[in-house]
């Protein structure tokens, strides 16, 4: 626990794996489950996208395969990209608790202790799938200079990215994401609760 008495709970893991809803889920039942019988305060929510600055995102140029042409991109989930003492200034307030979701989080910029985590992991090729799908990324069609872009961006931003959050940070538990069913993550949120309170009561013993 943290200094101010405030449980900080954290949900990462891949893109497109409905972080958000697990998160919005999680805080609500969090809310009518626990309060009032142990604690008059709420957890709330925090999302990492609400911390971006704009204005720092970092430029790429990368070679096209069996060519001297380059590709330019925009990374997103980088540490500069973050306003961390915005972050930290909300997260020492005693208000509550906390779930912070998102796709990348820097243990060594952050200013409280995370006391439980979760990663949400899914498969590379459905990944890329969901983000083509669902537009994540500013890819206009599906080109062959955007299938260059898409898999330059998983070799040298998400797959790096996530090696390093795993490495940094300590995951309570995994769970990997095969569909993207509205079944299958309703069956991985109730997963998710069920360890999240089975950790609380180890740490009340």
């Amino acid at each position: 626990m943290n200094t101010n008495g405030k449980v900080v709970i954290l949900i990462t893991g891949m893109p497109c794996t409905d972080k958000s809803s697990i998160a919005k889920i999680l805080s609500e039942d969090l809310n009518n489950n626990l309060r009032p019988t142990y604690t008059e305060k709420r957890v709330h929510l925090v999302n990492m996208k609400d911390y971006f600055l704009e204005t720092n995102y970092k430029t790429v140029e990368i070679k096209k395969p069996d060519s001297d042409q380059k590709i330019k991109y925009k990374i997103y989930e980088t540490t500069d990209n973050y306003d961390w003492d915005k972050l930290n200034e909300e997260m020492i307030k005693d208000d509550g608790g906390a779930i912070i979701f998102g796709n990348f989080i820097d243990v060594e910029k952050i200013k409280f202790k995370i006391n439980f985590s979760f990663f949400l992991d899914m498969s590379i090729s459905l990944c890329k799938k969901t983000i083509i799908d669902k537009k994540i990324l500013p890819l206009k069609s599906k080109t062959d200079e955007n299938n260059v872009k898409l898999n330059s961006y998983f070799e040298h931003v998400f797959i790096p990215l996530y090696d390093k959050i795993k490495d940094d940070v300590k995951i309570n538990k995994f769970f990997n994401v095969k569909t993207c069913s509205e079944e299958e993550i309703n069956k991985i949120y109730g997963n998710l609760y069920d360890a999240l309170i089975s950790l609380i009561q180890k740490q009340l013993e």
